[in-house]
């Protein structure tokens, strides 16, 4: 079946892992993905834990082999002019466009947007919340609806109509005292006893999972959401299936996360048309 994003090609500049996760839901689609590495060194991904052993007993990234899967990989250093020359790329629109609000309230508001953990300045109470019995519990009670029905589940109504916390504005402003409210009444409890509590009064939320719990999940198991596939350094390997996925359809395993360099001629020379003595020239000069 043809991919959604088939005929497309995506250069992937990213590092660690925000990017390259990206790059690689492209590829899922279709996309052809071009990784470009530093050489000998490569994207920092590859060095980050857990890991197994490759067949000379070094270890080797998984989380590498799940974030680099399903895409070329060129080493070329974007230090060196020589470098440079073979990629021109802007690099600041598309990081721009996804700051979601921030510009305007900057440019009308004098607003700075800051780090701000799991939950957000602008709503509460958002956020997860620790359970008697050693797990989480995340939920959102931002809206006037979603806090009045919270308000129930705690069975604390009289909080609705405090003025501190009477509507969204004033929980923003007071949101560390009901943030720290919420959090007590979750913290005694059992996870699964407050997610029901939550549920029956339609408060969006749930249990945070853990990988074991996702492995089990009869749900993940039956929509196939989890394939094996075939890694060229350690073999077959557990991960997550593709997603998003076309209606019906049961997605092919991508291909897995290529050693470094492995596509460096054939994209240099098939795409950009670079002759066999001008890689000869780049690889004694390192920079590819």
């Amino acid at each position: 079946m043809r991919r959604p994003l088939a005929g497309l090609r995506v250069i992937d500049l990213g590092s660690r892992v925000s990017a390259p996760f990206c790059a690689a839901i492209l590829g899922e689609q279709g996309a052809e993905v071009i990784k470009i590495e530093e050489p000998v060194r490569g994207d920092r991904l590859r060095e980050l834990g857990p890991y197994a052993q490759d067949d000379a007993g070094q270890p080797y990234s998984l989380y590498g082999s799940v974030e680099g899967r399903g895409r070329k990989s060129v080493t070329l250093d974007l230090r060196r002019p020589e470098g440079q020359e073979l990629i021109d790329v802007y690099m600041y629109g598309s990081i721009l466009r996804i700051m979601e609000w921030t510009i305007a309230a900057h440019d009308r508001l004098g607003m700075v947007r800051n780090r701000s953990g799991d939950s957000l300045d602008i709503a509460a109470p958002v956020g997860n919340y620790p359970s008697r019995d050693g797990r989480y519990v995340y939920l959102v009670g931002g809206s006037q609806t979603f806090f009045e029905r919270l308000c129930q589940a705690m069975d604390r109504p009289e909080l609705a109509t405090d003025e501190r916390f009477a509507d969204a504005a004033a929980r923003a402003h007071n949101r560390v005292e009901i943030n720290a409210m919420v959090a007590e009444w979750v913290s005694g409890l059992d996870a699964d006893e407050a997610e029901a509590r939550l549920v029956a009064c339609d408060v969006p939320a749930g249990k945070i999972y853990d990988v074991a719990d996702l492995a089990a999940d009869e749900h993940v198991q039956d929509r196939g959401d989890l394939c094996t596939v075939q890694d060229p350094v350690i073999g077959p390997v557990r991960q997550q299936a593709p997603f998003p996925r076309m209606l019906g359809e049961t997605p092919a395993a991508p291909s897995g996360a290529p050693r470094l360099g492995e596509h460096t001629e054939e994209v240099l020379s098939g795409v950009l048309g670079l002759s066999g003595t001008d890689l000869a020239a780049l690889r004694a000069d390192n920079v590819i």
